[in-house]
């Protein structure tokens, strides 16, 4: 995780939503849940500042180098030359970066990679996706799962979003042979470069190692931000060896280095646990030609916003292709029926809604969807989810013992269809 203006955005919509789905509208209760949002919103930052102080903080970066940091000083106290000791350092630094930096150029490839796809930047061409991995676990009799996912749409929006991206991922066994061959030769540019240097030698390796890991065909900030490293006056012997000498233990060192580090796990291992940083990596940069799709969910009936991350609601509020309600227990208050309209329709009908925890005189109008749901638009998109009407009428009664209301009595007709014939549809509409 890593800080992000819709942290703050949602707790507020959130709690503006509270607000006034419960009419809360003296000064001390609006205070006391303003205050409530304030400490969540210090709490999730707190959090994210811990996770990033546990890999980044300067007590954890001793913690990660207490082991170099004990050779270094054997090394010193046993009166080792600076040569030795300069190449010693330069060993430990590549060593602890190496397959960091493979990671960080296999996340840019992928984005690379995914950025144009439509699944990425088109939510109604990702719902079919969606929708087409719920239909392999029906096919495979895991109704409950299917039913959980309904209810939890952003943990299936990311399984599904990881699952494509993990396709797209390249070779790592492949891309790793490459990785080596470059670094290999950026480390032997280096050496070449600083052959006709005669005064700080070991200074003017290191600045070319930077140059070519940052302006070389690597272009990695990683690599080159930790050979960050001020040589001037504590390796100044070096320069007192033969040059090729020096620079031949250079190389021949790290390049040491780089045939030690142990090799990547399978493209599908690798491939699984590599979507969630892709999507970190497209979130944190932030550009809206390529974003991942928007988490917020319809509060009723639990469908998810079609806008892209990080949108912001008060100049593009979440809206969503809106499922039948009853899909996600949505239920008639009286008789604790399932209902089998969609938030659109119950729109277009000016029918009334209440909500939980609320007292049962408080009524609310689909007409005042967006006031009482803060950030979010009037239900309006009116399109049919073969797949959902297919499920509340296959699974009404799974659906109503899930969530512990009674059947919808009245399914329409034509949400009864045939899982086989949806499932061609939509294979149809990805591949075309």
């Amino acid at each position: 995780m890593c800080y992000d203006d819709s942290i703050v955005y949602n707790v507020i919509s959130d709690v503006d939503a509270v607000i006034t789905s419960r009419n809360i509208s003296s000064y001390s209760e609006v205070l006391a849940m303003h205050n409530h949002g304030q400490r969540l919103i210090v709490e999730l930052m707190q959090y994210i500042e811990k996770e990033w102080e546990a890999e980044n903080s300067v007590f954890a970066k001793l913690k990660a180098d207490k082991e170099c940091m004990r050779e270094y000083f054997v090394m010193v106290s046993q009166g080792l030359e600076n040569s030795k000791l300069f190449v010693a350092t330069m060993e430990r630094t590549l060593e602890k970066v190496a397959v960091s930096a493979f990671r960080e150029e296999m996340v840019l490839k992928t984005f690379r990679e995914i950025r144009n796809e439509r699944w990425l930047y088109d939510a109604r061409f990702m719902q079919k996706h969606m929708d087409l991995y719920l239909i392999d676990l029906l096919q495979k009799k895991e109704v409950d799962k299917v039913l959980d996912y309904i209810d939890q749409p952003k943990r299936l929006y990311q399984t599904v979003l990881q699952r494509l991206i993990a396709e797209k991922v390249p070779r790592s066994d492949e891309e790793w042979r490459c990785f080596v061959v470059h670094l290999k030769q950026a480390i032997e540019k280096a050496a070449l470069a600083t052959l006709e240097v005669d005064s700080g030698r070991a200074q003017d390796f290191v600045g070319q190692l930077r140059n070519e890991f940052l302006h070389g065909y690597l272009q990695s900030e990683l690599l080159a931000s930790v050979f960050l490293i001020d040589c001037r006056d504590e390796y100044q012997d070096c320069d007192k060896e033969e040059k090729k000498e020096f620079l031949s233990a250079c190389t021949t060192k790290l390049i040491q280095v780089i045939k030690n580090q142990k090799f990547p796990p399978k493209k599908r291992e690798f491939a699984k646990r590599f979507g969630p940083k892709v999507v970190q990596y497209m979130k944190a940069l932030n550009d809206p030609a390529a974003l991942p799709r928007c988490d917020a969910c319809c509060t009723m009936c639990k469908s998810l916003c079609i806008e892209a991350a990080n949108h912001d609601t008060k100049l593009t509020p979440h809206d969503a292709i809106h499922q039948p309600a009853g899909i996600a227990g949505v239920h008639c208050s009286k008789s604790r029926e399932l209902i089998s309209t969609t938030c659109s329709q119950s729109y277009e009908q000016d029918q009334t809604f209440q909500l939980p925890n609320e007292d049962e005189n408080v009524i609310h109008k689909f007409r005042d969807y967006a006031k009482v749901f803060n950030g979010w638009k009037d239900p309006r998109i009116n399109e049919e989810l073969p797949l959902r009407e297919y499920i509340l009428a296959k699974y009404n009664d799974d659906i109503a013992q899930k969530y512990g209301f009674k059947p919808c009595p009245e399914i329409p007709p034509n949400y009864f269809r045939d899982l086989s014939t949806i499932k061609r549809q939509l294979e149809r509409e990805i591949q075309n």
